[in-house]
């Protein structure tokens, strides 16, 4: 594996994760000076198609708290495209990259996508060829004691590799 290229898709894959980071915060604050005007979604999922109609459908009495949320709201649409801009560009690269095979292994495992099976073999590299260091890295290894007659098992660790441990992992 060229550590070079391993770097350039890490870079691809943090860039991505960061732009993502950065859409959720737009989000809580769209979300928070909604709660703050006193308006409420009546919806019960959110960021879809109809929640993102909503709030471009209130009334906003202030020309301040207009240009606060146009803004925001603006922030969201460029932040999307920023992501669907990378997500493809990932999608792109893939193929060449030498984890591909590894990356396509992982995608069988339910809930895990490309870009999620990505973003962990770019932090932790190839996990397949030594699930134990994987474990390691990722802090999700349980903590085990042994007693007398019998192990008892704790919590992950959170040991490992905390961006790894936080890659999303949305179904299919």
């Amino acid at each position: 594996m060229s550590d070079e290229r391993h770097e350039a898709m890490r870079a691809l894959a943090r860039a991505r994760h960061l732009v993502k980071k950065d859409l959720q915060g737009k989000r809580q604050q769209i979300w928070s000076l909604m709660l703050r005007l006193g308006r409420i979604y009546p919806g019960k999922t959110t960021w879809g198609p109809g929640h993102m109609r909503w709030p471009t459908a209130q009334k906003i009495e202030y020309r301040e708290q207009r240009i606060a949320f146009e803004e925001l709201f603006e922030g969201i649409r460029q932040e999307g495209e920023c992501l669907e801009r990378l997500e493809n560009a990932i999608r792109e690269v893939v193929p060449e990259w030498s984890l591909s095979e590894v990356v396509a292994a992982l995608q069988a495992v339910r809930g895990i996508h490309l870009i999620a099976a990505v973003g962990v073999l770019a932090e932790i590299g190839d996990l397949l060829s030594n699930p134990a260091r994987a474990d390691g890295l990722s802090g999700s290894r349980a903590l085990r004691k042994l007693d007398r007659y019998k192990v008892k098992r704790s919590g992950v660790t959170k040991a490992g590799h905390g961006r790894a441990r936080r890659i999303s992992w949305p179904q299919k």
